[in-house]
């Protein structure tokens, strides 16, 4: 019974000293002297979104027509934000020219 008494007391006294510490410990950084780490300039890819429906809707037909229409490459695009307009500008007028070739040889047949 004696064991199981020293046992206790040696548990309460080294939760005590726990507490203690926990109680003095203070944060290493403060909102005063947090450095901003952002920065503007930025690098990454951005996909540029363009409204092919039209394209879409040429292909199905050629396709139910017999017509064996195949599709090019991805084009991959470097630049930065201001010319991201002039490929998605670049990107829709492909897809006119794909689209009016495709309308002109579901024409022929």
């Amino acid at each position: 019974m004696r064991l199981l008494q020293k046992k206790t007391a040696v548990t309460l006294a080294s939760l005590a000293g726990v507490g203690t510490l926990s109680g003095n410990l203070t944060p290493a950084v403060s909102a005063d002297n947090v450095v901003n780490t952002r920065t503007t300039n930025r690098t990454g890819a951005l996909d540029i979104s363009v409204d092919h429906s039209a394209l879409d809707d040429a292909v199905r037909l050629a396709t139910a027509q017999g017509i064996q229409v195949t599709r090019d490459a991805t084009r991959v695009r470097m630049g930065n934000a201001t010319e991201a307009e002039k490929y998605r500008k670049e990107a829709t007028d492909y897809y006119k020219e794909r689209m009016s070739a495709i309308k002109a040889a579901t024409e022929k047949v």
